[in-house]
């Protein structure tokens, strides 16, 4: 069964008091080295702070959420809008201002990208390892 995308959803996690939150929120996982390392390239390019990079394993998270979360990289927006996998990649790229990611977003293209993302995500442990071992 294919899983829906651009869902709402709710995070029951609160800004701080009298902090305005970034407004768009990006789940990952905090126990694998290729998304930490993912979410460092973002926060090295976010210079108008709009992305809020956290663990999901941080966040309080409802059952769902939570069990979306520990299969894919999560992208929340202002008013609860999800994206994930690839596209959710893509649209966090896009919004460091950094790349354009616009005509990869379209399909067939967003299609491969998800694919690809699924792969790579089944074998993070293997990729993070190859990356890795090339940087020496």
């Amino acid at each position: 069964m294919k899983e829906p995308v651009n869902e709402q959803v709710t995070l029951t996690s609160a800004p701080p008091s009298g902090a305005m939150p970034p407004p768009y929120q990006l789940l990952y996982d905090g126990d694998c080295g290729l998304c930490r390392r993912f979410v460092d390239w973002l926060a090295s390019r976010d210079r108008h702070g709009r992305l809020q990079l956290a663990a999901y394993q941080d966040v309080p998270l409802s059952g769902q959420d939570r069990a979306r979360a520990e299969r894919s990289l999560q992208l929340v927006g202002p008013q609860g809008r999800r994206e994930q996998r690839g596209r959710a990649v893509l649209q966090a790229v896009a919004l460091t201002g950094s790349v354009s990611t616009r005509w990869l977003q379209i399909p067939p293209v967003i299609y491969l990208i998800d694919l690809v993302y699924c792969w790579v995500a089944k074998h993070r442990e293997w990729v993070s390892k190859w990356i890795h071992h090339r940087e020496r």
